[in-house]
């Protein structure tokens, strides 16, 4: 009986484990969205400002609405990144396929800015939609 029984755990173990191999794990990282956050990071206008799409315009949509220009999301995170924060923590929370050469990028930007009060905490949460086109990666959607 004893011998049974380990015999059913050990099949059941066996099972589980194949069936988490066969589960593709989360992508955590995407190299075009790692040229993003460095150049967020850097406060760098036109390198921002490149990643997104021209034809056909990046869209961007936030609580005022939304707006198809290029530059609108490059030049917003440019006057961001001009206050000095004292600490910017970009964190990706999910990268999906949406289909071939379309990712959508869920991500949260942290900030740290100086305050006569106090450090004041800024968070915005985002997502990208990036389209591969021709042989490189662009932004064609974001959301915050």
């Amino acid at each position: 009986m004893k011998t049974a029984f380990r015999l059913i755990v050990s099949v059941i173990a066996l099972l589980f484990l194949f069936i988490q191999s066969t589960i593709p794990a989360r992508a955590t990282s995407f190299e075009p969205f790692d040229h993003w956050s460095a150049a967020l990071k850097s406060g760098n206008e036109s390198a921002l400002a490149a990643l997104y799409s021209k034809i056909p315009p990046a869209q961007l949509q936030t609580e005022r609405g939304t707006v198809q220009d290029a530059t609108a999301e490059a030049q917003y995170w440019a006057a961001v990144m001009s206050k000095n924060p004292t600490g910017v923590n970009v964190k990706v929370l999910d990268i999906e396929h949406r289909q071939p050469g379309v990712i959508e990028v869920v991500l949260r930007v942290e900030m740290m800015f100086p305050a006569d009060s106090g450090p004041q905490a800024v968070v915005a949460a985002m997502h990208q939609v990036w389209q591969q086109q021709g042989n490189r990666w662009s932004i064609v959607f974001t959301r915050r």
